[in-house]
């Protein structure tokens, strides 16, 4: 199941032509919203896959599915819990323009065997994530500790405390943001230089917003976005794999804040295909780090990645949460030697997709320097994965 999980105004838009939303007042409670989007996910249904597209971002909603079950027949039902949106199957709810394409679930690919230099790479993102969550149950903690990121977040007085019982204490988590001054804990953003970075079109932070970090002695680092530019999407929807918007700040971040890493440029097409799935690390506007599944291959298109919850019965799932509103922006990376290389950022919700870092790579770095700031986008060093022989191949997207 995919949503999307921040606000469109173009798809509220669309959709409000179509249908009058009413919705009713009740308290969030993410844990539940979570486990539903997580049982959601077990369901076994007669229909399409659907997306989520939220009309409101206020605490009072009513929720609404539409689906198709594959014949002229459209399926609705009304519920009273979750997120203020509507779900639809990818046909579009009216005639589509260029500006609005039809969009389809990818075709998954034949598989194609790895080359040696994509299984080294596979193998040890692989081996990094599950080690940790090993070593994390094997010191006995429980999940839901293991997953918290801070164990103390006083935005109001700026006081963070990095958890160290948490499976992923041992990474260097300094390139996420945890709080900005327009969204708050949502809207999230990700250091991709010492003053760039990342974040989601449909979910974005505007000029003058000031965006904090958290050094690993859990000093308060505080920038202002001064300038920002969007990948440009030509005719096709952002919301189809050109949900980015590169940021500058108005000074360098200190040495004590990292930034992440990207695959280079020509590793283009989505893999891997015959591994088993590769564990990536991603957060939520609660500041956790979880683990989903990412091993799906798709021919089309390459502008998008796309990930799976895990097997019940792995150590991921039980780092495992469904993406909803307010998780748009939150970054998802494949870890490498305990290094952050960063595939995308959230668009939608479930397991979790998002427009690829690597496609759109040379634009980045040509936004980045008509920016200004001096940095472009530091790509992770292959020579370790490579052996005699090897090439770099067309590989993730």
């Amino acid at each position: 199941m995919i949503g999307l999980i921040g606000q469109s105004n173009a798809a509220v838009h669309t959709l409000q032509e179509c249908l009058t939303v009413i919705h009713q007042s009740c308290g969030r409670n993410t844990t539940l919203e979570r486990e539903r989007e997580r049982e959601r996910e077990r369901e076994k249904q007669n229909c399409n896959p659907i997306e989520l597209l939220p009309l409101f971002t206020a605490a009072s909603w009513m929720t609404i599915t539409i689906a198709t079950n594959g014949t002229t027949h459209i399926l609705l039902s009304i519920t009273g819990f979750g997120e203020p949106c509507i779900k639809t199957n990818y046909l579009p709810l009216r005639t589509p323009t260029a500006r609005t394409p039809t969009r389809t679930t990818p075709t998954p690919t034949t598989p194609v065997p790895n080359s040696p230099l994509e299984s080294a790479l596979f193998t040890t993102a692989t081996r990094t994530i599950d080690s940790l969550l090993q070593s994390s149950k094997n010191a006995g903690v429980s999940p839901e500790e293991a997953k918290k990121i801070f164990i103390q977040q006083d935005h109001t007085h700026k006081s963070y405390i990095r958890n160290p019982h948490g499976w992923a204490a041992s990474l260097d988590l300094t390139p996420i943001s945890p709080w900005n001054s327009n969204g708050q804990t949502t809207k999230a953003g990700v250091l991709v230089s010492p003053r760039h970075l990342i974040w989601a079109k449909h979910y974005g932070m505007p000029v003058n917003t000031t965006v904090r970090f958290v050094d690993q002695s859990n000093n308060v680092v505080e920038r202002t976005i001064v300038n920002e530019e969007a990948i440009n999407s030509g005719n096709y929807s952002f919301l189809s794999g050109f949900d980015i918007v590169v940021g500058v700040l108005d000074n360098d971040v200190p040495s004590t804040i990292s930034f992440a890493k990207v695959l280079p440029a020509n590793m283009s097409a989505s893999r891997p295909s015959s591994l088993p799935s590769v564990p990536v690390l991603n957060t939520d506007f609660e500041e956790k780090a979880l683990v989903a599944d990412w091993g799906q291959t798709f021919s089309s298109p390459l502008t998008m990645v796309y990930l799976t919850m895990p097997s019940s019965t792995s150590l991921r799932y039980d780092m495992y949460e469904p993406k909803i509103v307010g998780d748009s922006g939150n970054p998802v990376f494949m870890v490498e030697k305990n290094e952050l290389v960063l595939l995308f950022v959230f668009t939608y919700g479930g397991a979790g997709a998002g427009s690829s870092i690597v496609y759109h790579h040379e634009e980045i770095n040509n936004i980045m320097l008509r920016l200004g700031g001096g940095y472009k986008l530091t790509d992770l060093n292959m020579a370790s994965f490579m052996h005699g022989g090897d090439h770099m191949p067309d590989i993730v997207g």
